[in-house]
Formats: C-alpha cells, sequence, structure tokens
C-alpha cells in the first residue's frame, strides 16, 4: 500500500531537488504504484515511543523526517500534482495534501483515519486540510474518519480534478502538458504570492504588485508578450529561478 518508511520519504525529497535541478522538468507529479496512492504509515513499522531503548526519540525523528518531506514538497519551486487512486489514507492524505494540485480517479478513497486506530497526524493534516475543505468539514473527517470517494473529494473542493478511474494517467499528463507551456519563471512567482500568509489583504495585494514589477524584467515576460503581440506561440526558456533569470528594460 505504497507505506510511508523513511526510505520513500527521503526518496520525496530527493524527487524534489531532481525536478528543480533539471530545466526540462516543468512540474513534479507524486503518484503510487499498485493499488494505491499511499495509505500512510506503516503501523508495525513505526518507532514505539514506549520503548525503554531510545522509543520516544525514535518516534520523534520518524515524525520530523516526515514533516520535512511533506514541507519540501510543498515548497517545491515547479507545480506539484497528486495523482490519487486507491487508497489515500492518513499520512496517505497528507502526502497529498502537500501538493499544489490533486487529480483523484473516481474510485480513490481520501480521508484522514488517525482517530480511528488512536493515531494523531503529524504531517501537516491539521494545517492543510482546512485550508480545502474548510475548518468544519475538515474536523468533520478528522473526528469521524469519513473516507470520501473521487467526486465527492472534488465537490469539498478536495480534489480539484476528478477523472474516469482508466483516464487518471492520461489527464495528469495534459495537465503537466498545459503547464509546460507557460512560463517557469512566472509560475514560480505565482505560486509562491498563492501561498497562505496570514498576513492583511492589503499588505498581500501590496506584496504581489512588488513581485509583478520584479517579474516584468525577465525574459520570461518579454517573450511572452512579444508572443502575444506578433501572434505566436511563446518559446520560454528553462530557467524557473528569478535570481538567475536574464533581466531586460521593464
Amino acid at each position: 500500500m505504497n507505506s510511508l518508511t523513511l526510505g520513500v520519504l527521503r526518496g520525496i525529497e530527493e524527487a524534489v531537488d531532481a525536478v528543480e535541478e533539471s530545466p526540462d522538468l516543468r512540474a513534479l507529479v507524486i503518484a503510487g504504484s499498485g493499488r494505491a496512492f499511499s495509505a500512510g504509515a506503516d503501523l508495525t513499522g513505526v518507532p514505539d515511543v514506549t520503548s525503554a531503548e531510545g522509543g520516544a526519540d525514535d518516534f520523534r525523528n520518524y515524525l520530523t523526517e516526515a514533516g520535512k518531506a511533506f514541507a519540501r514538497l510543498a515548497s517545491c519551486r515547479r507545480p506539484t500534482i497528486a495523482a490519487v487512486h486507491g487508497y489515500a489514507l492518513a499520512g496517505g492524505l497528507e502526502l497529498a495534501l502537500s501538493c499544489d494540485i490533486i487529480v483523484a480517479a473516481e474510485g480513490a478513497k481520501l480521508g484522514d483515519g488517525h482517530a480511528k486506530y488512536g493515531q494523531f497526524p503529524a504531517g501537516g493534516a491539521t494545517a492543510r486540510l482546512p485550508l480545502r475543505v474548510g475548518h468544519a468539514f475538515a474536523k468533520y473527517m478528522m473526528f469521524s474518519g469519513a473516507v470520501l470517494d473521487g467526486r465527492e473529494a472534488e465537490r469539498r473542493g478536495l480534489a480539484e480534478i476528478v477523472t474516469d478511474d482508466g483516464d487518471l494517467a492520461a489527464t495528469v499528463d495534459r495537465l503537466v502538458e498545459s503547464f509546460s507551456a507557460a512560463s517557469p519563471l512566472g509560475l514560480q512567482r505565482m505560486k509562491e504570492q498563492l501561498e497562505p500568509t496570514g498576513v492583511p489583504l492589503e499588505d498581500h495585494i501590496r506584496a504581489e504588485l512588488d513581485v509583478a514589477v520584479e517579474y516584468a524584467r525577465s525574459a520570461d515576460r518579454d517573450e511572452g508578450l512579444a508572443a502575444f503581440l506578433e501572434g505566436r506561440t511563446p518559446a520560454f526558456g528553462n530557467n524557473a529561478s528569478v535570481n538567475d533569470a536574464e533581466r531586460s528594460p521593464a
């Protein structure tokens, strides 16, 4: 069921590093093999917090590694997509919530499930789930252990797109293709500005303006404007770092 072992968690961080370091990769897709996306941690392999031999420290280390992996995924400079089929439960749901966009197959099963087995979430569910479904419905999901299929997940805002079970991969491919046609630098900056900050609306809009002015000096902005005026498809560069972007007068 694609359990989130330490090796898998470290592999997620390595995947983010790899996609950020490759100028030809415009998005990162997280998908599960076999019958499920991920059912979360393997409870038989999670360190016993009551063990006299460093159990509490091992348990904290495991949770810390999980938090690091999900945070690294959430901060990826490229768009990230969770392609969910089968079960996405507990830590598996937290993994999906760490992505920018969730695409769910109709037969997917998404839920928290920690409370059902006397566990407590530590991978961001209490923070990220309410941002998608609202605080009241997040409480319902977490308290009851409710599991949503793909259609209900889309209706509740937990998934952005729902597909037929056999069309998941093709749908994700089309989505990645649409991202690939956009300015990588523009997407990076949009993603940064869209992150919840807790700052007042006026301050957020002021910061957005500052980024827009900065972005206007980039080669991607020049290319997009030129392509629009010339009636052609823009040919954006592969550099998605504002620090290294080629500059031109606004």
